[in-house]
């Protein structure tokens, strides 16, 4: 079995692969794959195939063209407090987002709290072990978008601050 953390086009997308299995938006499909060499790859998902050619834009960064439409997909770290894409970085708002699956403990802020940098914003259980979530900078906080008890995926946003 083989999880993957992923932003696709910006947004979260956990995919596992498991014995001729993907699953992916909440379905189990049937899947296989044929690396065709040079970046190209067909894909077999639920009975439908599909020429799928990749290319490496970077450490964890690439672009793959599905049936004429390009995406771009980006590997999160799920140890990663911030997993998000230098590109997402330059907009005004940062989203602090969960580094892995896991259930929220507690939330620390409300919406409107000015927070300093390192401030503790969340803590969310992963693999019985409590991760403190901690303001990658100094701002207010705009959005809540979780509360305790709450499952959460990884590359879930928790807070956004701004």
């Amino acid at each position: 079995m083989t999880d993957h953390h992923l932003l696709v086009d910006g947004e979260p997308e956990n995919v596992r692969l498991e014995d001729g299995a993907c699953e992916f938006g909440g379905e189990t499909r049937v899947a296989s794959v044929s690396d065709l060499g040079r970046g190209d790859y067909s894909v077999l998902v639920g009975g439908r195939q599909h020429l799928v050619h990749v290319r490496r834009r970077g450490l964890g960064r690439f672009e793959a063209l599905v049936g004429g439409e390009l995406l771009r997909i980006d590997r999160i770290d799920p140890r990663s407090l911030d997993s998000t894409p230098a590109r997402a970085r330059s907009s005004p708002a940062r989203r602090v987002k969960a580094p892995m699956p896991g259930k929220v403990l507690a939330v620390r802020v409300a919406e409107g709290d000015e927070v300093s940098r390192n401030d503790p914003l969340a803590i969310v259980e992963a693999m019985k072990m409590q991760n403190e979530l901690r303001a990658p900078e100094a701002g207010q906080v705009a959005q809540v978008q979780v509360q305790p008890g709450d499952s959460v995926s990884a590359g879930q946003t928790l807070v956004v601050i701004e």
